[in-house]
């Protein structure tokens, strides 16, 4: 890749433009593809993502966003800092590997394994997430359940409230209301991030797109 200099006004406008890139349109297509464009949304608030679509597609309707939701056609996550995002599904798997390296430090931490691997840890919480929508709860007790199974040695901490929800902030996990509408703060529950989650129309859109430096550069400019 070329060396290219850039001044701080040039990476502004830069950034200003990615952030607000042009796209047509009104409806899922166009959720969708502004989202492609502007990167990962961190959002602590389920309405976040509809007000910052919103503003970059004005007269897009909550439907229309809660329906690409609902499809699968864009995803919600705990990644990076174990913080929500929305992203495309591509995008979600490209925070996923990212999450496993950068939260892997506090996972040993919390966990203190000894026969056994965070691999393995992340593994059994996607088979048991596999075929149902997982609360906190159930992800909670199946931790537990399972380190105390398969590595009895270790000597987890897992009994304040982050422990509580610690396997629930898993990097391959999908998240989605159980209750009330996606743009609320309904009750969550996840389920591993797999390609079928998209229509036949939109599979071939979940192979990644960005590595690290492309990811990386979405968050910069």
């Amino acid at each position: 890749m070329p060396h290219v200099d850039h001044s701080w006004d040039e990476l502004a406008g830069l950034a200003l433009a990615r952030h607000f890139p042009q796209v047509a349109g009104q409806g899922e297509e166009s959720v969708v593809e502004m989202l492609r464009r502007i990167g990962p949304i961190q959002a602590q608030t389920a309405r976040s993502p509809y007000l910052a679509l919103a503003a970059r597609l004005p007269g897009v309707e909550l439907e229309v966003i809660s329906a690409a939701y609902e499809r699968h056609a864009i995803v919600r996550g705990s990644t990076i800092r174990g913080t929500v995002h929305t992203s495309t599904p591509a995008d979600h798997r490209v925070l996923d590997a990212l999450t496993r390296i950068g939260q892997r430090a506090l996972w040993a931490r919390t966990l203190r394994l000894v026969d056994t691997s965070l691999e393995d840890v992340w593994a059994g919480i996607e088979r048991f997430a596999a075929h149902a929508w997982r609360t906190p709860t159930d992800l909670a007790e199946h931790l537990r359940a399972w380190i105390s199974t398969h590595d009895p040695s270790a000597s987890p901490r897992l009994d304040d409230q982050a422990g509580r929800y610690f396997a629930f902030g898993h990097g391959g996990l999908l998240r989605r209301p159980l209750t009330g509408g996606w743009q609320g703060q309904g009750l969550p529950a996840t389920a591993p991030h797999r390609p079928c989650w998209t229509t036949p129309r939109t599979a071939t859109g979940c192979r990644p797109t960005r590595g690290l430096p492309s990811m990386l550069r979405s968050v910069v400019i």
